[in-house]
């Protein structure tokens, strides 16, 4: 699509990870464009393009013990930031596809609404058991659970819910970034796939999106998947395909 800020959805999409892992109290860090979130497992590095070549070492460095993963714009990176990354080590070990098209409203199909204020608790209940997360025990469960009221508190949180039959069965977010109103965090109980959830969940967003006057609406997942074929057939169009670059041994 013309026009569409690929840079700009790129910036989102870090900024609004870097606000989560904050209101956690997670370890982050800039270097111009490039921001890294030091998670339990991994560092999720985004924003680095050929200008900022001579940041990966301190990157690294910063991330220690903590594997860093590094997202990679095509649109910015080219040959030497792949050689660079390959010279360390780093190999591409997924794509994960970014869309956006301009935000406008629409018809909106029954059975999805936005949560209310009191219904913070059981949309993180939710959360987890439609991506099919298991814990260790109940504990690690309630802390998980605190930990994602925390990430999605705030005025540019918009979070919302598919129902079918009195009960929950999938979940949506949407963050306003500026003029971009980004779809994150679409998921569905698993035995309720395939049902127009997910379709209702991105009409939702995308009418408050553009009551909140965002310009563009944007979000992100795996290549080829059920969410993009959603997105895409909700109008969204490709900004990218970004590579995930991380450090394994080249024979694994």
């Amino acid at each position: 699509m013309e026009g569409l800020p690929a840079r700009a959805i790129a910036d989102a999409k870090a900024n609004y990870f870097v606000a989560r892992a904050e209101s956690i109290g997670r370890p982050t860090r800039r270097w111009g464009r490039v921001a890294a979130i030091r998670w339990e497992e991994l560092t999720v590095v985004y924003g680095l393009d050929a200008e900022h070549l001579d940041v990966v070492d301190e990157v690294i460095d910063w991330a220690g013990d903590v594997e860093p993963h590094f997202d990679v714009w095509p649109e910015w990176a080219g040959p030497t930031v792949y050689a660079a990354l390959a010279d360390r080590s780093f190999r591409v070990v997924a794509t994960q596809s970014f869309l956006g098209k301009t935000a406008d409203g629409g018809h909106i199909p029954g059975g999805v609404r936005w949560i209310k204020a009191d219904e913070l608790g059981a949309w993180t209940e939710l959360y987890p058991r439609a991506y099919a997360f298991s814990f260790e025990d109940e504990e690690d469960a309630a802390k998980y659970r605190q930990d994602l009221a925390r990430q999605y508190t705030g005025p540019d949180w918009h979070l919302c819910v598919a129902e079918q039959d009195g009960l929950q069965i999938a979940i949506g977010a949407l963050r306003r970034c500026g003029d971009i109103g980004y779809l994150a965090n679409a998921a569905t109980l698993p035995d309720a796939r395939g049902r127009g959830a997910q379709t209702a969940l991105i009409a939702l967003r995308a009418q408050r999106a553009a009551e909140l006057d965002c310009r563009w609406l944007a979000s992100d997942t795996r290549c080829a998947t059920g969410s993009e074929r959603n997105l895409r057939r909700a109008g969204f169009e490709l900004a990218a395909h970004v590579q995930r670059w991380r450090r394994r041994p080249f024979d694994s």
